[in-house]
Parts: C-alpha cells; sequence; structure tokens
C-alpha cells in the first residue's frame, strides 16, 4: 500500500512543527473532516510504524527523536554501547539540533557524562575527516553538519570499524521509525550475491540503505537528482527493487540519486581495480615515472629497488588504484597506520615519498592511510632481505645413486666426512622415475653413479660407484667453487645492507673526534639515517669510553640502537687525527637499528678483526674506493 498525496503531504506540514497542531487545524488546511484527518493520521502510523502521535487535548506531531529514545529505557547500554549508539544515532540524524538537557535525560546520563561522551565523538569524527562531518556545540544544543550529505558512508566506516552490526540490537535501536528486518529482507530478497565485491559488501549495503531511508523520513535527504543517471540497467534494476522498501513515489527519484551518490563509487571502483591490474605492464608510460622516482630512492634512502621488477609493478597497480580511490573519493581505513608509522618510520618516510612524488605527477594527494599501505610493499623486500642475511647459506646436494642407499651411505660417508663440508643438504634418489619429479636447478651440485642419464646443472659429477682419487678431488673442487659463489653473494647481500657509497668519506681534514662526528652525523642525516638526537647519543657514548683502538681506527656510535636505517659510514683521514690521546687513521661510524643488533653482529666481528691488526689497518688506511673496502672486508671475512 501506497500513501495517499494527501497524507504525504500531511507528513511534510508536521514537519515543519515544532509544536502540537490540532485536528481542526489540520482539517481546515486541507479541507476535510476531522474523521478524514483522524483515517489518514491512522493509515500513516500503520504504514510508518507509528510516526505520528497523538493526544485527546493537544492533536498531533510527528514522534520525535527523544520519543523514540526515552521508549528505550529497558534498553540498558554499557559505557562503550552508549557511545557507539550515541555516535551512530547522530550520525544517522545529520543536521538535526538537539537539546543537551533533553538528550541526556534520555539515556539517563549526566551532562558532563554526555559532554564527555560527545567529545569522544567529536575525535572520532575527526579522525575520519575526510567525510567532511563536524560536530558543533552551540547554546547547549549539538548538531552534527553533514553539508556533503556524506553520512551515511561515514555511518559505514564507523560501524564496520567498531564491528557495531556483531550488537544488532544496539544497531537496530538507532533508527526512530525504520525496522532494520524489513530492510533486511529486502536486500535478501532483491539484491543477488553478484551484485556484492569487497569493497561493496553486504554490511555495507544493508548500513546505508537503512541511513538513507531514515534521513527521507526525517526530511534530511534534499540530493540533487541530476546525479542520477547514466547507470547500467543491472544497477537501474536494483535501484527500483530497492526504492520500493521506501514507496513514496515523489521521493523515488531522489532516493535512487542519493543510492547512486553512495554506492555507485563502490560498484565502480572494483571493476576499475580490476582493469588496473589486467592493463598495467613494465610498458606502461606510468612504469617510467615510477621507475624514475626509485633511481631518486636509491640516491637519497639508499635503497635499491630498481632491479625488483615486480616489485615496481606492484607498486604502480597500488598507486593507480589509490589515485582511482582518491577520484572516487572512497576512503579505506588502515588500523595498522599508527603501527606503521611507529615500528617501521624509514620506510614509511621512503613510502610517503615515492607516493608524495608520483602523487604530484597526477596532481592527487593520498592520505595517510593509502600511503601506510604502500609500506607493506616495502616491508616484504627489506624482510626477504634480512631473512636471507640471518639465515646462514646452506649448498644442496643431489646424491642421484641407481644402486640403492646402501651404497649411498658408504660414498657419502667418504666423500663427506671432511670438517670442509660444513651447511650442506643432501638428497638421495634412488629410481629414473623419482627423477624425474625434482627440479634440477634447485641443487648447488649434482653427483651421479649413472652416465646414461643427463643433466644441465653445469656442476655435475659423475663418479663410479668404486669411488677414485681423481673423484674425490673433482666433487671437492666444484664444492669449493659453489661455497666461494656463496659466501661471496651472502657477504655482497651484508655489505650492501649495511654500507653506502655515499657514506664512503676520504681524505677528510679534521682536528678531533668532535670535529668529525659532527660531520660524519650531518652526512647521515642528510640521507635520513639517524634522527637529531644522535649526535649527542654518539659523544655520550665517547664519554662513557672512547671507541679509539691503539691500531689507529676508531667505532663510534650511539648509546642507543635508534637509527631510522641501520648504516656503517667509513671515514678515512687525510692525515691521522686526536681521538682520546690515540691517532687515529680512519673510523666505522655506526648507526644501527634495534631490529638489526644481531645482523650487525656479523659484519662487527669483521670490522673488529681488523681494528686488532696492524695489517689490516694499513690496508684500510688506503682504501680509495668502496669495492677496495668491500675486498678487504671480504677477504677478513673469509679468513674467520
Amino acid at each position: 500500500m501506497n500513501l495517499s498525496n494527501r497524507q504525504n503531504n500531511i507528513i511534510n506540514y508536521l514537519k515543519t512543527k515544532d509544536e502540537w497542531a490540532t485536528g481542526k487545524e489540520l482539517s481546515k488546511i486541507f479541507n476535510v473532516s476531522l474523521r478524514t484527518i483522524r483515517n489518514d493520521i491512522n493509515a500513516i502510523n500503520s504504514f510508518q510504524s507509528s510516526l505520528i502521535l497523538s493526544d485527546r487535548n493537544k492533536g498531533y506531531r510527528l514522534k520525535s527523536k527523544l520519543d523514540v529514545i526515552n521508549s528505550q529505557q529497558n534498553f540498558d547500554l554499557n559505557i562503550d554501547q552508549r557511545k557507539h549508539f550515541l555516535f551512530i544515532y547522530l550520525i544517522i540524524h545529520a543536521n538535526t539540533k538537539f537539546s543537551i538537557f533533553e538528550l541526556a535525560d534520555s539515556l539517563f546520563i549526566s551532562e558532563y557524562t554526555l559532554l564527555h561522551d560527545l567529545e569522544k565523538i567529536r575525535q572520532e569524527i575527526v579522525k575520519l575527516s575526510q567525510y567532511e562531518i563536524y560536530l558543533e556545540k552551540k547554546n547547549n544544543e549539538i548538531i552534527i553538519y553533514d553539508p556533503f550529505h556524506n553520512s551515511p558512508l561515514l555511518l559505514n566506516q564507523y560501524v564496520s570499524e567498531n564491528d557495531c552490526l556483531s550488537d544488532s540490537i544496539l544497531f537496530k535501536k538507532c533508527f526512530d521509525f525504520l525496522d532494520v528486518r524489513d530492510i533486511e529482507a529486502g536486500i535478501q530478497e532483491n539484491i543477488p550475491p553478484s551484485f556484492f565485491n569487497r569493497y561493496l559488501t553486504y554490511n555495507t549495503v544493508l548500513i546505508i540503505t537503512c541511513c538513507i531511508i531514515e534521513q527521507f523520513i526525517y526530511g534530511n535527504a534534499n540530493y540533487d537528482s541530476s546525479t542520477y543517471k547514466n547507470i547500467d540497467s543491472q544497477l537501474e534494476s536494483y535501484l527500483n527493487k530497492m526504492s520500493d522498501l521506501y514507496s513514496l513515489d515523489e521521493y523515488k527519484r531522489q532516493f535512487k540519486s542519493y543510492f547512486v551518490k553512495c554506492l555507485y563509487p563502490l560498484i565502480k571502483i572494483d571493476k576499475i581495480e580490476n582493469e588496473i591490474k589486467q592493463s598495467t605492464s613494465i610498458f606502461d608510460k606510468d612504469y617510467a615515472i615510477l621507475y624514475k622516482i626509485l633511481k631518486t630512492v636509491k640516491t637519497d634512502y639508499c635503497i635499491d629497488l630498481l632491479t625488483e621488477k615486480e616489485l615496481i609493478l606492484k607498486f604502480l597497480i597500488h598507486l593507480k588504484i589509490a589515485f582511482a580511490r582518491t577520484n572516487l573519493n572512497i576512503h579505506i581505513n588502515n588500523p595498522l597506520l599508527e603501527h606503521f608509522r611507529k615500528n617501521y618510520t624509514f620506510l614509511f618516510d621512503v613510502a610517503f615519498f615515492i607516493a608524495d612524488s608520483f602523487a604530484k605527477e597526477k596532481s592527487i594527494t593520498l592520505t595517510k592511510n593509502e600511503i601506510s599501505y604502500l609500506v607493506i610493499y616495502l616491508i616484504g623486500p627489506l624482510k626477504g632481505m634480512k631473512e636471507k642475511l640471518y639465515s646462514n647459506f646452506n649448498i644442496s646436494i643431489l646424491f642421484f645413486i641407481l644402486e640403492g642407499p646402501a651404497l649411498f651411505t658408504s660414498l657419502s660417508e667418504i666423500i663427506f666426512s671432511s670438517k670442509e663440508y660444513k651447511n650442506i643438504e643432501i638428497t638421495p634418489i634412488y629410481s629414473t622415475q623419482k627423477l624425474q619429479s625434482i627440479n634440477e636447478e634447485a641443487f648447488d651440485i649434482i653427483i651421479s653413479t649413472s652416465n646414461n642419464v643427463s643433466f644441465q646443472n653445469a656442476n655435475c659429477v659423475y663418479i663410479t660407484p668404486s669411488m677414485t682419487f681423481q673423484s674425490i678431488s673433482q666433487i671437492q673442487k666444484k664444492f669449493i667453487n659453489v661455497l666461494n659463489i656463496k659466501q661471496q653473494n651472502y657477504f655482497d647481500r651484508m655489505f650492501e645492507y649495511f654500507f653506502n657509497e655515499s657514506q664512503f668519506l676520504y681524505n677528510l681534514n679534521f682536528n678531533n673526534e668532535v670535529e668529525y662526528i659532527n660531520y660524519g652525523v650531518k652526512q647521515l642525516k642528510k640521507y635520513n639515517f639517524v634522527e637529531d638526537s644522535f649526535f649527542d647519543e654518539v659523544l655520550e657514548r665517547e664519554q662513557l669510553l672512547s671507541t679509539s683502538f691503539e691500531s689507529g681506527v676508531a667505532l663510534p656510535h650511539a648509546t642507543k640502537n635508534n637509527a631510522i636505517k641501520s648504516c656503517i659510514q667509513f671515514a678515512r683521514f687525510k692525515k691521522p687525527i686526536l681521538w682520546n690521546n690515540t691517532k687515529v687513521k680512519c673510523a666505522f661510524l655506526i648507526a644501527t637499528s634495534n631490529e638489526d643488533i644481531q645482523l650487525l653482529n656479523v659484519i662487527y666481528k669483521v670490522i673488529i678483526d681488523i681494528c686488532s691488526s696492524n695489517d689490516y689497518v694499513n690496508k684500510l688506511s688506503k682504501c680509495s674506493s668502496i669495492n677496495d673496502l668491500k675486498s678487504l672486508l671480504f677477504s677478513v671475512y673469509k679468513s674467520i
């Protein structure tokens, strides 16, 4: 059943009244009898859940928000529930003024408690500032201002983040006239599962639809119907079905417009996101822009991501999707934002630089939440890099022996009994059929007793079951070659993690350690390795105990391991400087983050060995390039 035009007009008239309207007044205005007015009121209340209150002496008026809250005396709320209830209720009824005294009475709390709750709500709204909604208190009244009609979207984000739908009674009690169960049934009946996506979930449609309908009933949803255009036929059919849930014909077009404004971007972004994922490649014109930015990152932040093509592509896809969300005014929340900012300070700065530089090319500003998701892409490669550094390398050997396990045991004892063979992983294979399921590229060395099977691996050794001195020598040679390559690769990764060409300083002139430390710290700060406090912390450490060695090397470092990114700066002085009564030729200024202490121990042991040898120190003082330094450190690393 639909309401008649006169019944709709009665509702609209009562919306304009702040007081009771008598039956005679309504009868005169609409030129009908008192009985007709009473029948109209009954029809309206039957259709819209007792929308109009009746009083024998006073007449009629619309049920107010506070009437509804007061009727819920049996609805007991704890502190958290009350905050959620108040927040949701005020957002649903945005642009409506409330008396602080009446609102406190209706919730059975003091005005002081209410003001405390409202301050928390204000802070929550400030966090969601992207929706341009704000709370104002004036003359003992409060109002949630929503000039751009974003309250359904803000409500959806708040309810989702705080899991308010899990307490369905609380959510349903926030609506004055709407029965949420009717909307749930309508969505389940009219909206197929294919309509939803990761942005537009069932709960999102439920929350936004309920808010829209409630605001229309209250007359707080005045939207430009011109926004309702150029939508596909499938969405059109859904809108027609959803608008039937609110069946005042004169408002149907506005309802559809409002529905499109809130939901259509969430439908569109899913399609755009899929298109971006499918179309973006290394040949994309934006790939070159991002690559150029990453070159600057390598120079300014000493992180080389240029060889990570898959990572760059993921960066680009994420950035494009982030820009698409921004263009559609879709705001995502990252609950780990503060965690990233506190625990990955350096990576957050790098992510911000990349996103900000790319955004300037597109004349778009990204939110902190969007930027924080970029940090995730940086954490992965850095974590992978560290895992390779922390874990000692192994040499994997495939042993193909058709003669069986007994011969394998015998041969492995002969071949690998020497202490030289450390950290080896041997996989024995006893049949050709089993061999076919093995990826030979996963092994460093292949040893086979069968010449009938060919292997592509260059480090393959064919031996006879009887074993010969020549076979043992051949295996040993292959092993040493692989070991050297693995050692070199492992050390290269370690060196590149801690050392950078920008921090290789030579032919410096200083009179004492304070002058050098001041200069060295400035170089570290220039490339975002340390905070302002680092200089004082290094001097504090020197006052406790000098870090200089009698051999002529100093290892200055801070009292705390709080570097933004770990780095070891090497400085070679043009002439020795006086460092706590010791003449120092070279210095390693060490900046370490707390998470890298264990990792630093590997390279630190090498440096300590150098400092303990006059021969090594003489070689160190002659290093004229970062490659010279690397070669010296590697030779010491191999020896220990």
